[in-house]
């Protein structure tokens, strides 16, 4: 606990900085993007009743007054190959022109 009191209120970065950055810094985004758009595929998300949307500029942009959502789930999710059927089908489908 001691270290933890004695660094700046602000000193704490995830993933480094400068010549020793961590190698996993990229995996790590990659990761988050790609949890996003699953989570998204499947849910729909709208901003709140009553709940303003507007930005506040400080070092990255941030909502200002937070961003309370509300979630529904989605309809089943269609694979593109369910879409498109099977290989034979569409070779059926293209022998029949």
């Amino acid at each position: 606990m001691e270290a933890r009191e004695a660094r700046p209120k602000f000193s704490y970065f995830p993933f480094g900085g400068g010549p020793r950055v961590c190698i996993g810094e990229p995996f790590a985004w990659m990761e988050g993007v790609l949890l996003i758009a699953t989570i998204a595929q499947r849910w729909r998300m709208r901003l709140a009743a009553g709940q303003r949307a507007e930005a506040l500029p400080m070092i990255t942009l941030r909502a200002k007054f937070g961003m309370r959502m509300q979630v529904e789930r989605r309809e089943a999710v269609i694979s593109h190959a369910a879409m498109i059927g099977s290989e034979a089908e569409q070779q059926e489908a293209l022998m029949e022109r």
